[in-house]
């Protein structure tokens, strides 16, 4: 191991354990860093992730790729830029869900952190090699389907990525008094959206759960930038 870059080593892994799950019979898709990452750690993502809106599944394949080392790239999925996210707690996100439904909505989640730490840290060249931290404990907390909500006895409650230093960020729950107040210091934050917010259209899951009706997901999250005074840290 100590001959080979830790790249490598991970890509190495990550190829073995697909091959071991599905026993060659099925190659690694489109976005291969990715979703052998997130297969690796929930299988029954792999049917979830192929139902995301294709443009979460884009941004998905794209920032799971980024390495966050300098000069080295997956030979699976090359990217480059940065800097790269690591989403601490994005595993227990993910495992904490037990049917594809829960699954689909975790992702969509998923994708809405990421979305949010680029709008806050935007991708440049010259970060590649440069590694933020996104800490998403609050989200591994409650039941997947409760994400896109918030507080229901408070429809004012949004989930928020805030950008606490250069390096470091976290998902809070602000309600109106948080978020003016963050206005007010200059704070930089933006808000977690959904495929449907996102991208203005609705979007229907195709997988249902326990054999029931398939349902809409209906958007809940809204897309809004905090009016930060400072310059971009």
């Amino acid at each position: 191991l100590e001959e080979h870059a830790e790249s490598h080593v991970v890509e190495t892994y990550l190829t073995a354990r697909w091959e071991a799950m599905f026993l060659d019979s099925r190659p690694i898709p489109e976005g291969a860093c990715a979703v052998a990452r997130i297969v690796w750690l929930a299988p029954i993502a792999i049917d979830a992730f192929s139902k995301l809106h294709a443009n979460d599944q884009e941004l998905l394949a794209r920032e799971m790729a980024m390495t966050g080392l300098a000069d080295q790239r997956y030979e699976i999925s090359p990217v480059e830029g940065g800097p790269a996210f690591l989403v601490y707690y994005g595993p227990a996100l993910l495992q904490h869900c037990d049917n594809p439904s829960d699954m689909l909505v975790a992702l969509q989640g998923l994708a809405a952190v990421y979305r949010a730490g680029r709008r806050l840290w935007p991708e440049d060249p010259d970060s590649h090699g440069v590694t933020v931290t996104l800490e998403i404990g609050m989200l591994k907390t409650i039941e997947a389907c409760l994400i896109p909500h918030a507080k229901a006895d408070d429809p004012r409650s949004v989930w928020a990525m805030v950008r606490r230093s250069d390096s470091y960020g976290c998902v809070q729950l602000l309600d109106g008094e948080s978020v003016n107040t963050m206005n007010v210091n200059g704070d930089s934050y933006w808000v977690l959206d959904t495929p449907s917010s996102f991208y203005g259209s609705t979007f229907t899951t195709t997988l249902s759960r326990e054999r029931k009706k398939v349902t809409s997901v209906k958007p809940q999250f809204t897309k809004y930038e905090g009016c930060a005074k400072k310059e971009r840290l």
